[in-house]
């Protein structure tokens, strides 16, 4: 199980937190796996902090889909330019 918990004093952009009730939910291999890989590139030691990460990136990137709720990522590697399309994000 993957816990999820606010901390009472932390803020953000500031924007004060209050302590939430937890959330818990069950998670397959492939996700724990996926979670554990997280953990490492975002340098961070539990699920919940890389579920907030996550859940962040996940709004901004709900901002800046298209009209079809696609979001459209331009990456550039060595001089080139190629657009990477993530399909229907919500």
């Amino acid at each position: 199980m993957a816990h999820i918990e606010e901390d009472a004093a932390e803020t953000h952009n500031g924007l004060a937190r209050k302590r939430l009730n937890q959330t818990s939910f069950e998670v397959d291999e492939l996700t724990r796996v996926a979670l554990d890989e997280l953990k490492k590139v975002y340098g961070v030691s539990s699920n919940a902090a890389v579920m907030k990460r996550a859940v962040r990136i996940a709004l901004i990137a709900s901002r800046y889909a298209d009209q079809n709720k696609d979001l459209h990522l331009l990456i550039e590697e060595d001089g080139t330019k190629r657009e990477i399309i993530v399909p229907q994000l919500y």
